[in-house]
């Protein structure tokens, strides 16, 4: 299956009414460290009032990118750390549906469906949120003293819990019933798979054809949290790389991410799960 190229302004995708996202995730990192105690503080400070809460998890691994020699397979990774280093700090909201992370080379924004009556806020409503969290974390580098730093990885990425109308308690729906470009295997002597794990990549092209990143997809077997129901949760994932000397650079790597994690998801689910979402062509996110 082909993915077609090129990147489309923010409002000019298709939407649903009930689309199965249940997390957005907008993120950058840095290309050197730029975030310290200092900064740290003074960005909590100025975010105190909607995102009152703290939480501390270890910092992520730098995230890459290359595109020449065999490509790299996924492997278990060890930090060590040598010096005094920043935890992962979470600010977050009351509601729990907004968490803003910093690390000293990261700032991300993750919107997260806490009830199943959740209405996903949209990516037209979330960059922009995003955007604040940056040019505040700007400020605080500038009143610290430091550099504002260059951005040099954008993340966008799509969680979703799909679930099949279908489907009985006891088991998994046929992937094949989620994405088109799975097929069950023909009639057997097996029985019909208990579940099924699927993963792919693209390489996401600039104008001119040159790769500036890479579409991740994936569906695993989960049960629902909220009632253990059978589901796939299908993940989108677009990491970009182009050079961003500037903020409307970086916007516009943003955008192209999050329009390719769109259109994986639009031309790789079946026509059938789609309906399930309630397609309107008219609405734009």
């Amino acid at each position: 299956m082909h993915l077609s190229a090129g990147s489309q302004p923010i409002d000019d995708l298709g939407s649903y009414e009930r689309p199965p996202v249940t997390e957005l995730v907008l993120g950058v990192q840095f290309s050197a460290p730029v975030i310290d105690l200092d900064v740290l503080a003074s960005f909590g400070l100025r975010v105190k009032d909607g995102l009152p809460h703290r939480e501390y998890h270890p910092p992520l691994l730098r995230a890459e990118e290359s595109f020449g020699g065999r490509p790299k397979t996924p492997r278990l990774q060890l930090q060590v750390v040598s010096e005094f280093q920043l935890p992962r700090t979470w600010f977050v909201s009351d509601d729990q549906r907004q968490v803003v992370q910093l690390q000293s080379d990261r700032l991300v924004l993750n919107w997260r469906r806490m009830a199943p009556d959740d209405r996903y806020p949209r990516y037209a409503q979330l960059r922009p949120a995003f955007e604040r969290h940056l040019a505040t974390l700007r400020d605080c580098l500038a009143e610290a003293g430091r550099q504002p730093g260059n951005v040099d990885f954008v993340e966008v990425t799509y969680v979703n819990e799909v679930s099949v109308p279908s489907t009985t308690r006891d088991q998994h729906p046929p992937l094949s019933d989620v994405l088109r470009v799975v097929m069950e295997p023909p009639a057997g002597a097996l029985p019909r798979a208990e579940d099924s794990t699927f993963q792919t990549r693209f390489r996401i092209p600039d104008p001119s054809g040159q790769p500036v990143g890479r579409l991740y997809v994936s569906a695993e077997p989960r049960l629902r949290s909220a009632d253990l129901a059978p589901i796939y949760l299908l993940k989108m994932t677009s990491h970009i790389v182009t050079p961003m000397p500037n903020d409307e650079a970086l916007t516009r790597a943003m955008d192209l991410g999050r329009t390719w994690a769109r259109r994986g998801f639009d031309e790789l689910t079946t026509p059938e799960i789609r309906t399930v979402w309630h397609p309107l062509p008219e609405e734009r996110t």
